[in-house]
């Protein structure tokens, strides 16, 4: 046999699912099988194609959940009703074109929704990616290689430039000073955020943020109440509040 079957182990490994949700899925004949008496076998070409089928109805569903979801807001959600959406990997699913119009129509009509790209290039381009940020209340920056494009959203302050002149390592006792606009979130700050750390970006403010990890208790008992240090207002957004 030129191609020999997979066990239900071996597909799990190509999978990277359980062996018991191969079996699983076998029972239920949702996973292409070769019967073989009491076993089980099974194609690799036809595992392989099985995926690619369910990924591409996975993506038109989204894809259908986002028109509806917009359909929703915009003629049946209820007046005063509140709904939010959540969006992880958009451009999975959808062009950034696509999901800037859905921000304009969902901010239009009081709903709210989320989106979780992994990087700025998987906003959908920059003039999509500039549509969807210009529309976005709130921005949580997270570690990027590459952050300038979105640090903007924070704004800049002033601040004082000073040079004084040496000659051969001697001052010479002049110097110059000069105001300029400085980013308030450092691009290379971002760089070094912390897993579970981020800046809080929105109306011109940013602030960095420690998000605790969540306690573990005994099974049974409640959580203790989250804490938060308590700092005085200022435009720096270098002490971290935790939440």
């Amino acid at each position: 046999m030129s191609n020999p079957l997979l066990t239900a182990k071996e597909v799990a490994d190509l999978l990277g699912v359980p062996t018991s949700w191969v079996y699983q899925q076998s029972r239920a004949g949702r996973i292409p099988t070769v019967r073989l008496g009491r076993y089980r076998r099974y194609r690799r070409e036809a595992i392989e194609e099985w995926v690619g089928y369910i990924g591409e109805e996975t993506t038109k569903l989204a894809r259908f959940l986002l028109e509806d979801f917009k359909h929703y807001v915009a003629a049946r959600k209820q007046a005063g009703g509140h709904v939010l959406l959540i969006v992880d990997e958009f451009s999975a699913i959808a062009t950034g074109e696509r999901v800037a119009r859905l921000v304009a129509i969902v901010r239009s009509y009081g709903a709210s929704l989320v989106l979780a790209p992994q990087a700025y290039e998987g906003m959908g381009g920059a003039e999509a990616a500039a549509r969807i940020l210009n529309a976005a209340h709130t921005i949580l920056l997270h570690a990027v290689p590459e952050p300038e494009p979105l640090i903007g959203a924070a704004g800049t302050r002033m601040v004082i430039e000073a040079s004084v002149q040496h000659d051969r390592g001697r001052s010479l006792e002049l110097g110059s000073a000069r105001e300029q606009h400085q980013h308030k979130v450092s691009p290379n700050e971002v760089r070094q955020l912390r897993p579970g750390m981020c800046f809080a970006i929105g109306s011109g403010m940013a602030q960095k943020i420690h998000v605790a990890p969540v306690p573990r208790t005994p099974a049974g008992t409640a959580p203790p109440e989250p804490t938060r240090d308590e700092h005085s207002e200022t435009d720096e957004p270098h002490d971290p509040i935790r939440l």
